[in-house]
């Protein structure tokens, strides 16, 4: 596993959740019939479920989970703006954060660009702007 996402989930705030209550199941339920494919989505649905039974805010990137998850009035946000956000308020310098894209993407995320892409991309769609962060 790459070492900025190992890293990460050393942090003491990131812990697994269980999502086996049973509004969480039935969510997870309306969740499959509509996303999963196969094993595809599984884990958009098994989020989004977890997020709308908890008030809380999924992360997610599948473009049909973040429709579903939205129309239904979830919170949801991207890892690509929250990696950008991370940018703009100093948390990352726009170099750690092309190695967390690339390390992202050698553990299976897809994304529109590499990290050595990522600040232009980022800038492009209006998530990076100007900022100046190293």
């Amino acid at each position: 596993m790459a070492t900025l996402v190992r890293d990460a989930l050393k942090l003491p705030w990131i812990k697994p959740v269980p999502v086996d209550g049973l509004d969480e199941l039935r969510l997870f339920a309306e969740y499959s019939r509509r996303l999963v494919a196969g094993e595809r989505n599984v884990g958009e649905a098994s989020v989004l479920a977890w997020a709308e039974a908890n008030a809380g805010i999924a992360l997610i990137d599948d473009q049909a989970a973040v429709q579903v998850g939205r129309e239904r009035g979830v919170e949801v946000k991207r890892t690509l703006a929250l990696i950008a956000r991370g940018v703009r308020v100093r948390l990352l310098s726009r170099r750690d954060a092309a190695v967390l894209v690339d390390d992202l993407v050698r553990v299976g995320a897809r994304f529109p660009c590499t990290g050595g892409e990522f600040v232009a991309w980022a800038t492009a769609v209006g998530l990076l702007g100007g900022c100046e962060s190293d």
